[in-house]
């Protein structure tokens, strides 16, 4: 019943994303859960990166932008390897990792990271400067996107956007 389920959500979601492309999007940002902790591999094999894929197969060639956010924290991620998506995300500066050339050397997309969310509300402007000109030479100059692992908190002062916004752009 569970699978009968998921495939409903799944055409629902590949509606919901045709229409969305079709509207002017570039691609869609797919949250897939891959953490060990919460769910168990063959659990993840079987109720999760199935329906992914098959999503991001049904608007590969409308979504030259499409991002699978790989969420969590001890990740599964020899097997997203292979997803259907032209860029991946996770937290990449997080204890666990995988770094972002490690990922880069497997997977032919584009790379998302760089920014460690767990401290964009937590820590000083200069030292987020700092941070994010080490996340973009760790992202390096081809198939990188600089970002955050995951989302961060809502509370976070304006003033730390406003630094990470500055240290990407460079010297002016």
């Amino acid at each position: 019943a569970l699978l009968e389920a998921l495939d409903v959500v799944t055409e629902n979601l590949i509606a919901y994303s045709r229409k969305s492309l079709s509207s002017g999007s570039a691609g869609i940002f797919l949250s897939i859960l891959a953490d060990r902790v919460l769910v168990t591999r063959e659990q993840f094999l079987t109720f999760i990166k199935p329906f992914a894929v098959r999503l991001l197969e049904a608007i590969s060639e409308q979504a030259p932008m499409t991002t699978a956010h790989i969420h969590g924290e001890e990740l599964y991620f020899d097997d997203v390897l292979d997803l259907p998506a032209a860029i991946l995300n996770w937290w990449d500066r997080g204890p666990t990792g995988p770094s972002l050339q490690h990922v880069k050397d497997r997977f032919a997309g584009c790379v998302m990271g760089g920014i460690d969310q767990k401290i964009v509300a937590r820590t000083t402007r200069s030292f987020l400067k700092n941070h994010v000109r080490e996340g973009i030479e760790l992202g390096g100059e081809r198939r990188f996107f600089l970002a955050n692992g995951c989302s961060i908190d809502t509370w976070v002062y304006p003033g730390a956007v406003d630094a990470i916004i500055s240290a990407a752009r460079g010297p002016l």
